[in-house]
C-alpha cells in the first residue's frame, strides 16, 4: 500500500465534534468511512505469511463444527451462583419518605415505633400509633390510606 493512494478527503459540513455525534454525520459520513476502511483493511495471520512477508492463499472452504457438548458434564454444575438464584423482578417497595408529608424526621419517628415499610404504614392503627409518635392520628389516617394505594 501506498499512503498517497490510501488517502481520500471526505467532507461534511459539520465540525470535529459533530462528526462524531451528529445524527447526518452517522447516516451519510460514517458509511463512507467504514468503506473506505474495509476496503484497505486486511487480517494476516503470521501462518498466513512466508519467509518473505507474500501472503499465501488459504483455502476457504466451509467446515462443519457439530454443535453440542460430548462431555458429558452436567450444566447444573457449570453455573456460577447468579445464575442459578432467582431473580427479584417485582419492583422495590417504595420508601416511607414517597408519601406525600413524610421527610426524614417523620420516617425516623415511624420507624422508631417498628413503621419500617409502607406496607406497615397501611396495616397500623392511627389513634394507636399517635400515642407512640408525634403525629395526630388525623394525619397517620392520611399517610395509611396513601400507603394502602401504594401496596395495592
Amino acid at each position: 500500500c501506498h499512503p498517497e493512494s490510501d488517502t481520500k478527503i471526505m467532507e461534511a459540513s459539520t465540525g470535529h465534534i459533530g462528526l462524531s455525534v451528529s445524527s447526518s454525520s452517522h447516516e451519510k459520513l460514517w458509511p463512507d468511512v467504514a468503506g473506505w476502511f474495509a476496503e484497505r483493511s486486511t487480517i494476516e495471520s503470521a501462518s498466513n505469511l512466508s519467509a518473505d512477508g507474500a501472503t499465501e492463499v488459504v483455502d476457504d472452504t466451509a467446515v462443519e463444527i457439530p454443535v453440542g457438548d460430548d462431555t458429558g458434564a452436567d450444566e447444573e454444575t457449570d453455573r456460577t451462583e447468579a445464575e442459578t438464584e432467582p431473580i427479584d423482578e417485582s419492583e422495590p417497595e417504595p420508601e416511607l419518605e414517597s408519601i406525600q408529608g413524610i421527610g426524614p424526621a417523620y420516617s425516623e419517628q415511624l420507624e422508631n415505633a417498628g413503621v419500617e415499610t409502607v406496607a406497615d404504614l397501611a396495616a397500623v392503627d392511627p389513634e394507636t400509633l399517635a400515642e407512640t409518635v408525634e403525629v395526630s392520628a388525623s394525619r397517620l389516617r392520611e399517610w395509611r390510606e396513601r400507603a394502602s394505594e401504594l401496596t395495592e
